[in-house]
């Protein structure tokens, strides 16, 4: 397998910067249309009034997603490859969400999670299974979840607008687990049609080298085929990837309804729980870095309804434990793969 191009570690820090100047625009312009109205609305922020154990909370949420996925990647190493490695497995899970959040459509995890297992002595199946595996139960977690949501959601208060956007974005976590089943049953046909689409799109001139395109992506689906035949052989690995799964999904979307919470929101768990789901599938289809701006914009929008609290607060502290702290981590991690000498265990 080859190694990752430089110009794509280039692209990487370039996405970062990116994401940055987003981020910071986007609460930039939520803070001044604030400004006016905090001297005589409950958005003045006092540190009186600030509960720090709902805040606490919110970081065990956090800690709970991130020992999810540690424990998901330990797993799968140790069932694709026979040997146990945390450090690999700890990294390979931040390494995957690190890149996440730095790349367009969240999307850019699994080839440098592959690359670095290769590069820990990992045979080629192995470093392109786990990362594989680990993506689509997240995938499905969270398509589960937010199915229930939806048939469960009649008395949340969401706009019309947010609930298009969401079955829209629930469509587009659809496609890869659709494409998937089609592959395994009926490869010839979803070949053909891959090449057809590309094909289309080569001559309007949207895309270029459809053939080349079309066996990337048939490759592609031909490693998750191969990567779920062979967890789906042992059904406690099966349950065991699930829980971890849903573990992460639902920690991570109860952080907001902690950050509301400590700066004196009302609302109950499920309806905050219910808003956040919405908010993830609704941005599912913006192209930016991790989401970036897309998810500050959604959460002042679809909160800024509900009662108590400075919302910007609430707002820049979820986005710093959901966010920023992967980011960071990753820092850190490639940071400390750099420094470490090069006979020393990854």
């Amino acid at each position: 397998m080859s190694e990752p191009l430089p110009t794509k570690e280039k692209k990487t820090k370039i996405g970062l910067l990116i994401t940055v100047i987003i981020n910071v625009i986007i609460v930039a312009v939520i803070i001044i249309k604030e400004a006016g109205s905090w001297s005589q609305t409950s958005e003045k922020i006092s540190l009186y009034g600030i509960r720090p154990f709902y805040i606490v909370c919110g970081a065990l949420c956090f800690c709970a997603s991130l020992f999810s996925e540690f424990g998901k990647y330990n797993m799968l190493i140790r069932f694709c490859s026979g040997k146990e490695n945390k450090t690999v497995a700890y990294r390979t899970a931040v390494i995957g969400r690190y890149t996440d959040n730095v790349t367009p459509f969240s999307a850019g995890g699994q080839p440098f999670q592959i690359h670095y297992l290769y590069k820990c002595g990992y045979p080629s199946g192995v470093s392109a299974a786990v990362p594989v595996i680990g993506f689509m139960s997240l995938q499905l977690s969270f398509l589960l979840i937010a199915i229930a949501v939806f048939a469960l959601s009649f008395t949340v208060r969401v706009t019309t607008f947010f609930r298009v956007s969401a079955v829209i974005g629930l469509l587009f976590y659809l496609f890869v687990p659709l494409m998937i089943v089609f592959f395994v049953f009926w490869p010839a046909p979803c070949r053909a049609a891959v090449g057809g689409v590309l094909k289309l799109l080569e001559k309007i001139r949207l895309v270029k080298d459809s053939e080349k395109k079309t066996e990337s992506f048939c490759a592609s689906l031909d490693e998750y085929v191969v990567s779920f035949k062979t967890v789906n052989k042992k059904p406690s690995v099966v349950v065991r990837l699930a829980l971890y799964s849903l573990v992460y999904q639902i920690s991570t979307m109860s952080i907001p309804f902690f950050m509301l919470k400590a700066f004196g929101s009302t609302e109950s768990f499920l309806n905050v729980f219910f808003l956040t789901v919405f908010i993830y599938a609704s941005i599912t289809v913006i192209p930016t870095p991790g989401n970036a701006g897309a998810a500050e914009g959604a959460f002042y929008a679809v909160f800024s309804s509900l009662e108590g609290g400075p919302l910007v607060t609430a707002m820049i502290l979820w986005r710093a434990l959901v966010y920023y702290t992967w980011i960071i981590l990753g820092i850190i991690t490639y940071t400390r793969k750099a420094v470490r000498p090069k006979n020393k265990e990854p």
